[in-house]
């Protein structure tokens, strides 16, 4: 049996630790080239050698998604190297608690701009090298337990960012179809990561499995980028542990 993303080109923005990194790796475990992103060169060069040693190629590119000259340069060196982008995966994002006596404007908008704004910005930025390609291409969004239900703890400007990366699945998904790209949203709950570090245990009481692990999302998006998802657009694939239960 081949692997799952044979040859695709998958480029993940905010793939330096956390579920970037994890889903790098399980891409490139299943056959993928993959484009890691981020901030950070230190953090950039470690992901790289992590998928590097799962025997995945890797191209690994400094960007910054409030940067729109940063996200044309990324493109621009996805296209030299690999000519098309087959996944993208929208992950980069960050994450604070604050009641909403702490937030200032300045922080409310830097989240809003990162975390939903950064979406829009390389999604209009990669459809060129997605459209028209063979097969199906597949945007893959990272929102959260708190865009559909406000979050366990107080984390207004993160849950309103991540409500809105949802309605923009549901929005482009319809859009995009007739350019056979399909476009979906994982929502994690409570993930193992260093941002929920100081909240873990009071978490893990509250669901019914318990905290997650960034390979329990990886492995979500994995599904969807595979053929296996392929009649799958205009969804929200809930990986949080049954906190929600509708």
């Amino acid at each position: 049996m081949g692997k799952r993303l044979q040859d695709k080109v998958v480029l993940i923005t905010g793939s330096t630790g956390g579920i970037g990194r994890a889903a790098a790796i399980r891409c490139a475990q299943e056959g993928a080239r993959v484009v890691v992103t981020g901030r950070d060169g230190e953090r950039l060069h470690q992901t790289m050698e992590e998928v590097g040693r799962h025997g995945g190629k890797c191209l690994g590119i400094l960007a910054d998604v409030r940067d729109m000259r940063s996200i044309e340069r990324m493109m621009e060196r996805t296209r030299e190297e690999f000519g098309e982008i087959s996944v993208l995966v929208n992950n980069a994002g960050i994450m604070e608690v604050k009641s909403i006596f702490e937030i200032t404007e300045a922080k409310w908008m830097e989240v809003i701009d990162t975390n939903l704004n950064g979406v829009f910005r390389v999604t209009r930025a990669a459809l060129p090298l997605m459209i028209g390609r063979p097969g199906y291409s597949k945007i893959i969004n990272l929102s959260s337990q708190a865009g559909k239900g406000g979050g366990i703890l107080p984390v207004h400007h993160y849950a309103a960012s991540k409500a809105g990366v949802i309605a923009f699945t549901f929005s482009l998904a319809r859009e995009l179809a007739r350019h056979r790209v399909l476009v979906n949203c994982v929502a994690p709950g409570v993930i193992r990561t260093d941002t929920v570090l100081d909240q873990i245990e009071e978490n893990e009481r509250a669901i019914p499995l318990g905290v997650g692990r960034v390979e329990d999302v990886a492995n979500a998006i994995l599904f969807l980028a595979s053929d296996e998802a392929n009649y799958i657009t205009g969804e929200v694939l809930d990986v949080n542990g049954g906190m929600l239960m509708d």
